[in-house]
């Protein structure tokens, strides 16, 4: 068994808690919502057969990933109206994983028994969680290179907006000693920078020459910026 098929097996309980969200907040994914037991288990082998693809830069169409899904091809367009549609509908919930992820790295340092996570700290957990994200998931990767598409476009705008309400949230609570700024804009602001080191380093992390140099300098550049704000 492969990396790709690994990661789609491993994580298959996080795929059930996120598939209803992705179904219903992706209009441009698919033709329908439905509602029965047997058309949910095609569509996650749909999306399953087409991460496994990806993450093995194999060819992808409709045919090859029918043809890995063991389904006919008529039925990938029962669901969907093209491969695009299939893409944007797998960006959607493979972000779900990584946000489930992260939702649970600040649960546990806000729960810590032996007190307080300094922000460093915390910051570097998160950003550990989206670089193992890139790593664990080939295919995220691939389809972050396509998000300048008209389908992908939106999925990553409301990806980014998720994430910068919930760190918005926590600043407006005065969570990590926040101070002195706007919650929104900073919080904002370092989701964006956050969006150019998956561009910038993630995506590419095997090709760069001096990739770790890279993400450790990245990671001084939101950390400068953060400590602007937070206090331990």
């Amino acid at each position: 068994m492969d990396s790709g098929q690994n990661a789609v097996q491993d994580k298959r309980s996080v795929d059930e808690q996120a598939e209803e969200t992705c179904l219903e907040q992706n209009p441009i994914a698919q033709r329908v919502i439905p509602k029965q037991t047997r058309a949910h288990k095609r569509i996650a082998s749909i999306l399953d057969a087409t991460e496994i693809l990806l993450a093995q830069n194999a060819n992808v169409t409709t045919s090859t990933i029918a043809k890995q899904a063991e389904i006919p091809v008529g039925s990938i367009y029962r669901y969907f109206p093209n491969i695009m549609g299939i893409y944007s509908a797998l960006f959607k919930k493979l972000n779900d994983r990584m946000h489930l992820q992260i939702a649970i790295t600040f649960k546990n340092a806000d729960e810590a028994t032996d007190g307080p996570v300094a922000w460093r700290d915390l910051f570097r957990r998160i950003m550990a969680v989206v670089s193992d994200a890139y790593i664990q998931y080939p295919a995220l990767g691939v389809l972050l290179l396509m998000v300048s598409s008209p389908e992908l476009r939106p999925i990553k705008k409301a990806s980014n907006a998720t994430m910068a309400n919930a760190i918005e949230g926590r600043y407006q609570a005065g969570l990590n000693g926040f101070h002195g700024g706007d919650p929104k804009i900073v919080a904002t602001t370092v989701i964006e920078l956050i969006s150019w080191f998956e561009l910038s380093v993630f995506v590419n992390k095997g090709e760069l020459e001096n990739s770790e140099a890279l993400y450790a300098e990245g990671l001084k550049v939101i950390e400068a910026y953060l400590s602007l704000y937070l206090t331990d």
